[in-house]
C-alpha cells in the first residue's frame, strides 16, 4: 500500500489573501473651512469638488489630496466656499484611482438622498 502524504493548505496563501477585503473608504460632507488631516489607519484624504452637473451626473474633480506614510503626515487647511464638498479617507490598502473610488461616492450620496439616477463621475467637468 503506498504512503499518503498529508498536505495542509497554508492560510496565507495568494489567493486567500486576494479575497480579504480592505475596509471602505469613508466619506463626509464639507460645510466650513476644516484643517484636513490623513485619519492613522488611513494612506490619504481626498476632497472632491462638484464641478458641474446635467440632467443624468454629477462632475466631481479631485480638489485636494492629502497624504501619510507611517507616522508622518501633512495637514492642509481647506476654505470651504460653499460648493458641493466631499471628503474621503482611504484606508491602507485602498487604490486611490476614481475607478476604486466612484462606487463608494455613488453609495454615500445615495445615502444621503442627493443622488438620483446615474452615479457621479469622478475627474472630469462635463464639458
Amino acid at each position: 500500500m503506498p504512503v499518503r502524504k498529508m498536505i495542509r493548505k497554508n492560510s496565507n496563501t495568494p489567493a486567500r489573501i486576494a479575497r480579504r477585503r480592505a475596509p471602505a473608504p469613508r466619506f463626509t460632507r464639507i460645510e466650513h473651512n476644516i484643517d484636513v488631516v490623513v485619519p492613522l489607519d488611513c494612506d490619504a484624504s481626498v476632497i472632491f469638488k462638484q464641478v458641474a452637473h446635467d440632467d443624468e451626473h454629477r462632475y466631481y474633480a479631485w480638489w485636494l489630496l492629502v497624504g501619510r506614510y507611517d507616522r508622518d503626515a501633512l495637514t492642509v487647511s481647506y476654505k470651504h466656499t460653499g460648493e458641493d464638498s466631499v471628503r474621503c479617507d482611504i484606508p491602507n490598502g485602498t487604490p486611490l484611482c476614481a475607478a476604486a473610488l466612484q462606487p463608494h461616492l455613488a453609495k454615500f450620496l445615495k445615502s444621503e438622498g442627493v443622488l438620483e439616477g446615474a452615479p457621479p463621475i469622478i475627474g472630469g467637468t462635463g464639458k
